[in-house]
């Protein structure tokens, strides 16, 4: 099994402004949610009196993280399609992914409890509400694991921590049994797990190899629920556990809670401004989740 920690390399104001994501190495200009977030930490307190800003040229203690483009693909994926099974395909992740791979001509399906929801969001995907449901003539090239309630929206009561436990545990469980069940299980299961399987490690480098940190919640939670993908791998499947840090977006996600106060004039500094906050932009995760899909 494969792990992939979606939030490396350092970035600071000036080089971020001038290629996020290290857009000059790629040839892309920098995008509108870069952009925002660094007005946004524009407006904060400079690194030295305690906020999570800093003048240009010094270090934010923030992370940015771009894969490597994978080569254009459009070429082969037309003419030779993938079958593609998404679970937390409606959500904003989902959604990105769906639109991008239909522009390939793949073949995608979500397994939904709302089939109304699969048709209004992620257009030209087949939905299905049980596993049980779908033919098993047919194998699946690749199934994209991103089911989960949401993590971040509400405190964490015992009811809350259930639930989280139930959508992200017990349905890649189901999942896998599921897959272990077919004549032809899929060549790849991409499996997404979180950053919070590090827990808080202060000042320490983090890479793949890091351990858990495994006293909180959080770290215990994503332990499980990547030990539950990894069992896909006794069937012949290829896992790769996506670590993946709060996604920028301009319309969804970590940004989208984070502008409005803020451009009311009710921001203020996050916490202490000396801890370190990873995130990754919507578009570069897609192109993460395309790399490993075709390798």
């Amino acid at each position: 099994p494969q792990a992939v920690l979606a939030a490396l390399h350092p970035g600071t104001v000036d080089s971020a402004l001038s290629a996020p994501f290290r857009g000059a190495e790629i040839g892309r200009p920098p995008t509108e949610a870069a952009r925002d977030l660094l007005a946004v930490l524009d407006t904060l307190q400079p690194a030295d009196s305690g906020g999570v800003g800093a003048y240009a040229g010094q270090r934010l203690p923030w992370y940015v993280f771009c894969p490597p483009l994978a080569p254009p693909l459009s070429h082969r994926t037309k003419e030779n399609p993938m079958r593609i099974l998404l679970t937390g395909g409606t959500g904003l992740i989902g959604q990105a992914l769906c639109q991008h791979w239909q522009r390939q001509g793949h073949e995608l399906w979500v397994w939904s409890r709302d089939p109304r929801k699969v048709q209004r969001l992620c257009s030209g995907a087949r939905s299905v509400q049980r596993l049980e449901e779908l033919s098993a003539a047919q194998p699946f090239d690749a199934v994209v694991n991103l089911a989960g309630a949401p993590i971040a929206d509400r405190p964490w009561s015992a009811a809350r921590r259930e639930l989280l436990w139930r959508s992200r545990v017990e349905l890649t469980r189901q999942l896998v049994d599921w897959m272990g069940q077919q004549p032809t299980a899929p060549r790849v299961l991409l499996s997404a797990s979180a950053i919070g399987w590090y827990g808080d490690q202060g000042d320490t480098p983090l890479t793949e190899a890091s351990p858990p940190g495994g006293k909180d919640f959080g770290s215990t939670l994503c332990m499980a629920w990547e030990q539950e993908a990894e069992r896909a791998s006794a069937h012949g499947v290829r896992v790769v556990r996506l670590r993946i840090a709060p996604v920028l977006a301009p319309k969804g996600g970590m940004l989208a809670r984070l502008l409005p106060p803020l451009k009311l004039g009710l921001g203020g500094r996050l916490g202490t401004g000396q801890q370190w906050m990873p995130w990754i932009h919507l578009d570069d995760l897609v192109t993460l989740f395309d790399h490993l899909l075709q390798r």
